[in-house]
């Protein structure tokens, strides 16, 4: 199938089946795991994005957190929801993880 021509000359409109790219999509969700795991496993996913400052009441609380995260190609994509907990990045985080 031809690209269809638009004012963004170089950008196809439509692709051929071959030059579809594969979207990965991911669901992180700490709604169904215990309430005293809940936060925890909050702070263990964002280690290295941001410090989680919480108080030792906060980890006895319900809490509801998620990220979506979809790669394109060679882009990620990411959207996230928590509720209010307070995050800081207190100092430059390196990555911990090898390649």
């Amino acid at each position: 199938m031809p690209a269809v021509k638009t004012h963004f000359q170089d950008l196809p409109v439509a692709l051929d089946p071959a030059q579809r790219l594969e979207i990965a999509h991911r669901h992180f969700d700490v709604c169904a795991l215990p309430i005293w795991q809940q936060l925890l496993a909050w702070c263990d996913r964002m280690i290295g994005v941001v410090d989680l400052l919480t108080t030792r009441d906060e980890h006895g609380r319900p809490s509801r957190g998620w990220i979506d995260r979809c790669a394109v190609g060679e882009f990620l994509f990411a959207d996230c929801y928590t509720d209010r907990i307070t995050q800081d990045r207190t100092l430059p985080h390196r990555n911990r993880h090898s390649a």
